[in-house]
Parts: C-alpha cells; structure tokens; sequence
C-alpha cells in the first residue's frame, strides 16, 4: 500500500459504505442480501466492521529486511486478533464466525483474479465449496480492499478489471448455489447403481461440479458420468 494501514482500512470502510449507500454499484452484487438481523444489528454492520479491520493483522506480521517490507501471515495473526476483539465485544456467534471469516479469507479473491484462466474456474469452485454461504461476504470485502489500494495507484487499470471479475464472481456464486436444482439423480439412483456408504456424498459432490461446470446437464449425461466414476 501506499498509505498505512489505518488509512487504508478506513478507506475500504468508506468504499462499503459507499456500495451500501448505491453511491457506488457492482453488476450482481446485491448489498440487501446483507440485510438480516443477527441479534440487534443487520449482518450489513457487521461485514462493515469486517471490512475495516481486515488487515489488522499487519502490525504484530510487519517485518523489514533491507528496503524490503513485508506483511507475511497478516491474515492469520489478524484471525487471532479479532477473534479476541468479537469476544470482547460480545458479538453474536453468528456475526463473529462471519467477521473472523472474512478477515482471515480477505485476500482468496485477489489470488484467484492472479491465476491464468486456464486454472482459475476449478480453483473459483473449490473457493465456493469450502466457503459456502461466507462466500459473498469475502468476495465484498475483497473488493473493497482492492478498490481502496488502486484508489492509490493503479497503472495497469487493475481497478476496473478486478471491479469486472467481481462481478462474473458473484454471478458465478449463483451459478454454484444451484448446482442443487440442476442436480437430476439423488442418492437412491447412486444406490442403484452400486454406491455405497461415503462414496455416495463423493460421486454426489464430483457430480455437483460437472454440473456447476457445464459438463453435464440432462439426466442421461449426468447418470452416464457417474457410472463412469463408479
């Protein structure tokens, strides 16, 4: 970054609260989805509380070797920061599972944007599988972050493309969350066909991603594929 951390982080504080406001909008994000209570304030705050501290981690990782700086493992001392700082608080179990998420996760989306294509749509989908419903709030976090680093400097125009990935994230994010509706065959077809025991969850899930990939859309592609992987 170009200016410190505090600044930094207040100044992806203010681009949240400029997407909350509709002051400024990202294709498919949709800020309202943020909107349930849990407890006496919406999930919105929380995630803005979230996204101001997401590298809080920086001061306890910084070190300097010569002229070069670094802030190796901010993600997780910023973990183990704010796991403390959410119990002091007294945040609800739901609102502190989500904020240590998205500290510790802030930077997934800036290193799938980094990967070549090739690689990057079967990486996006394990982000997916392994974050599940947290997904929409890293990824807004994410943006935030980044919009505020380019704010700074940005010679490449990297503001706008990562603004432009965001936007295919999140509608990749729909795309994975229904996989479920897509899905033609259910466990009793795989016990028919000779699955059993846990490897009817993983024919199930090596099935969601060929549909979340487009590979097999008909019930009769998607019964082909898992008597190939029986």
């Amino acid at each position: 970054h170009l200016v410190d951390a505090f600044t930094h982080m207040n100044t992806a504080y203010h681009v949240f609260k400029d997407l909350k406001k509709g002051i400024m909008q990202v294709k498919n994000l949709n800020m309202e989805r943020f909107n349930k209570k849990i407890g006496l304030y919406d999930e919105s705050d929380y995630l803005a509380f979230a996204t101001f501290v997401h590298d809080i981690g920086k001061y306890a990782s910084y070190s300097k070797e010569g002229d070069k700086v670094s802030f190796r493992g901010h993600d997780e001392k910023g973990l183990e920061i704010i796991e403390k700082v959410c119990d002091k608080l007294k945040f609800p179990g739901d609102a502190k599972k989500m904020v240590c998420c998205v500290v510790k996760n802030h930077m997934y989306p800036l290193m799938l944007f980094k990967l070549d294509n090739g690689k990057c749509e079967l990486k996006i989908y394990d982000f997916f599988v392994k974050f599940q419903k947290y997904v929409p709030h890293i990824i807004t976090a994410s943006f935030c972050d980044v919009y505020a680093t380019k704010m700074y400097m940005d010679a490449q125009n990297d503001k706008d493309k990562f603004k432009e990935f965001i936007s295919d994230l999140f509608s990749s994010y729909e795309n994975f969350c229904d996989v479920k509706n897509k899905r033609l065959i259910d466990g009793n077809d795989l016990k028919k066909l000779g699955f059993t025991g846990q490897r009817i969850g993983e024919a199930i899930n090596e099935l969601d991603k060929q549909i979340y990939l487009g590979e097999v859309t008909s019930k009769d592609e998607q019964y082909n594929f898992v008597s190939r992987i029986k």
